[in-house]
Protein backbone atom coordinates (compact mmCIF):
# COMPACT_ATOMS: atom_id res chain seq x y z
CA UNK A 1 0.00 0.00 0.00
CA UNK A 2 1.32 3.12 -1.10
CA UNK A 3 -0.24 6.84 0.18
CA UNK A 4 1.69 9.78 -1.27
CA UNK A 5 -0.23 13.18 -0.28
CA UNK A 6 0.73 16.81 -0.83
CA UNK A 7 1.83 17.76 2.61
CA UNK A 8 0.45 21.67 1.96
CA UNK A 9 -2.99 20.03 1.64
CA UNK A 10 -4.56 19.97 4.89
CA UNK A 11 -5.24 15.60 4.37
CA UNK A 12 -6.26 13.26 6.80
CA UNK A 13 -6.15 9.18 6.73
CA UNK A 14 -7.51 6.53 8.78
CA UNK A 15 -6.19 2.74 8.74
CA UNK A 16 -8.13 0.51 10.73
CA UNK A 17 -8.29 -2.79 11.53
CA UNK A 18 -7.14 -4.21 7.81
CA UNK A 19 -4.26 -7.05 6.85
CA UNK A 20 -1.71 -5.81 4.67
CA UNK A 21 0.43 -8.11 3.09
CA UNK A 22 3.14 -7.39 0.52
CA UNK A 23 6.28 -9.45 -0.66
CA UNK A 24 9.33 -7.08 -1.70
CA UNK A 25 12.37 -5.16 -0.87
CA UNK A 26 10.40 -1.81 0.42
CA UNK A 27 7.72 -1.30 2.77
CA UNK A 28 4.26 -3.30 2.52
CA UNK A 29 2.60 -0.24 3.76
CA UNK A 30 4.28 3.80 2.98
CA UNK A 31 2.77 6.73 4.12
CA UNK A 32 4.28 10.24 2.95
CA UNK A 33 2.58 13.07 3.20
CA UNK A 34 -0.39 12.93 4.84
CA UNK A 35 -0.80 15.44 7.84
CA UNK A 36 -3.33 13.89 10.08
CA UNK A 37 -2.49 10.04 10.20
CA UNK A 38 -4.22 7.14 12.34
CA UNK A 39 -2.92 3.78 11.98
CA UNK A 40 -4.73 1.46 14.43
CA UNK A 41 -5.36 -2.56 14.75
CA UNK A 42 -3.77 -3.66 11.42
CA UNK A 43 -1.76 -6.35 10.69
CA UNK A 44 1.08 -5.43 8.16
CA UNK A 45 3.12 -8.51 6.71
CA UNK A 46 6.47 -8.31 4.52
CA UNK A 47 6.33 -11.98 3.86
CA UNK A 48 10.14 -11.05 1.77
CA UNK A 49 12.76 -13.43 3.28
CA UNK A 50 16.27 -11.48 3.91
CA UNK A 51 18.64 -12.21 1.17
CA UNK A 52 21.26 -10.34 2.12
CA UNK A 53 24.21 -11.20 4.26
CA UNK A 54 23.53 -9.31 7.05
CA UNK A 55 19.92 -10.54 7.50
CA UNK A 56 17.73 -7.63 8.16
CA UNK A 57 14.20 -7.80 7.71
CA UNK A 58 12.53 -6.75 5.17
CA UNK A 59 10.25 -3.42 6.11
CA UNK A 60 6.85 -3.34 7.23
CA UNK A 61 5.64 0.33 7.82
CA UNK A 62 7.05 3.48 6.85
CA UNK A 63 5.48 7.01 7.28
CA UNK A 64 7.48 9.50 6.19
CA UNK A 65 7.15 13.74 5.92
CA UNK A 66 6.39 13.93 10.19
CA UNK A 67 2.60 14.70 9.84
CA UNK A 68 0.62 17.24 12.10
CA UNK A 69 -0.88 14.35 14.05
CA UNK A 70 -0.20 11.09 14.38
CA UNK A 71 -1.44 7.98 16.40
CA UNK A 72 -0.03 4.62 15.35
CA UNK A 73 -1.14 2.04 17.75
CA UNK A 74 -1.93 -1.69 18.39
CA UNK A 75 -0.34 -2.98 15.05
CA UNK A 76 1.33 -6.01 14.45
CA UNK A 77 4.30 -5.71 12.39
CA UNK A 78 6.49 -9.04 11.23
CA UNK A 79 9.47 -6.89 10.23
CA UNK A 80 11.12 -3.52 10.41
CA UNK A 81 9.76 -0.04 10.59
CA UNK A 82 10.50 3.51 11.05
CA UNK A 83 8.48 4.22 13.92
CA UNK A 84 11.00 3.83 16.65
CA UNK A 85 12.52 6.54 14.75
CA UNK A 86 9.60 9.19 15.01
CA UNK A 87 9.50 10.32 18.42
CA UNK A 88 5.91 11.48 19.87
CA UNK A 89 4.39 15.02 20.02
CA UNK A 90 1.59 14.00 21.79
CA UNK A 91 3.53 13.86 25.09
CA UNK A 92 6.43 15.67 26.66
CA UNK A 93 9.30 13.52 26.04
CA UNK A 94 10.55 11.12 28.86
CA UNK A 95 14.24 12.17 29.73
CA UNK A 96 16.10 9.48 28.44
CA UNK A 97 18.86 8.12 31.57
CA UNK A 98 22.97 9.57 30.46
CA UNK A 99 24.71 6.01 29.77
CA UNK A 100 27.30 7.42 32.67
CA UNK A 101 24.47 7.46 35.38
CA UNK A 102 23.52 4.74 37.95
CA UNK A 103 20.86 2.72 35.86
CA UNK A 104 17.52 4.04 36.55
CA UNK A 105 14.89 1.34 35.19
CA UNK A 106 12.27 3.38 35.64
CA UNK A 107 13.28 6.31 33.49
CA UNK A 108 14.36 3.60 30.85
CA UNK A 109 10.68 1.89 31.08
CA UNK A 110 9.29 5.28 30.79
CA UNK A 111 11.80 6.49 27.71
CA UNK A 112 10.58 3.39 25.73
CA UNK A 113 7.56 5.86 25.73
CA UNK A 114 9.01 8.56 23.75
CA UNK A 115 8.71 6.55 20.02
CA UNK A 116 5.00 4.90 18.32
CA UNK A 117 7.08 1.60 18.25
CA UNK A 118 6.36 0.91 22.17
CA UNK A 119 2.19 0.98 21.28
CA UNK A 120 2.80 -1.65 18.38
CA UNK A 121 4.37 -5.14 18.31
CA UNK A 122 7.61 -5.60 16.18
CA UNK A 123 9.96 -7.97 16.50
CA UNK A 124 13.62 -6.38 17.37
CA UNK A 125 15.05 -6.54 14.17
CA UNK A 126 18.39 -4.45 13.31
Amino acid sequence: MLILANSDQNSSLVVAANTLQACWFSYAALISGVSHTSITGNVIVNNLTPTDKTGKAPLSLGVSQSPTALAVTGNYLNCRSDLGTMQRTDILPFPIPAPASPVDPMGEALAQLNSWRFLNYEPRYQ
